[in-house]
């Protein structure tokens, strides 16, 4: 059976809807909860080098199902985030 990942895209911090969050605390109180195998952050999955990424890490095929939480589409425009890029 594979693996259930969850992935917290912070947006370089710059977007309004991460300005009060404690990253750090959110992404440790998920880990404890175990509802996925594995936790991570990255600096901005819509971006060439997130592309990348999410290609290399599922490669392995390890990764069953992956969620990922990110920022506000209304922060980005929704255009850029279905574009894939900035």
């Amino acid at each position: 059976m594979g693996k259930k990942g969850f992935i917290l895209c912070n947006c370089q911090g710059i977007c309004p809807s991460f300005k009060k969050m404690d990253i750090f605390t959110v992404l440790s109180d998920i880990r404890r909860e175990k509802i996925f195998d594995y936790v991570c952050l990255h600096p901005q999955l819509c971006v060439g080098d997130g592309e990348e990424f999410l290609k290399v890490l599922l490669a392995g095929k390890d990764t069953d199902r992956l969620y990922i939480a990110g920022c506000d589409l209304r922060c980005r425009g929704v255009r850029q985030v279905q574009d894939g890029g900035a």
